[in-house]
């Protein structure tokens, strides 16, 4: 994620879904459709954009400086 952070350009965060595993197919299935696509959907709509997924994403250290004292 550092690489395509920095190729991004004037990003400042990039995120990317969960990943489900270690579960059968359908299980991981509804994982990333009822619970990831669920809070994609809430949360999204919630927040007006895409929310940023908490364990998949990066953020630039100026911007985590900035913003990061905020963060509960």
């Amino acid at each position: 994620m550092e690489t395509e952070l920095l190729g991004a350009g004037p990003l400042s965060l990039l995120t990317g879904p969960g990943d489900f595993y270690d579960r059968s197919r359908l299980v991981c299935r509804m994982g990333r459709t009822l619970y990831l696509g669920g809070y994609h959907h809430m949360v999204g709509t919630l927040l007006g954009h895409p929310p940023a997924f908490g364990s998949k994403s990066a953020m630039t250290v100026d911007d985590w400086a900035r913003t990061g004292p905020r963060v509960l």
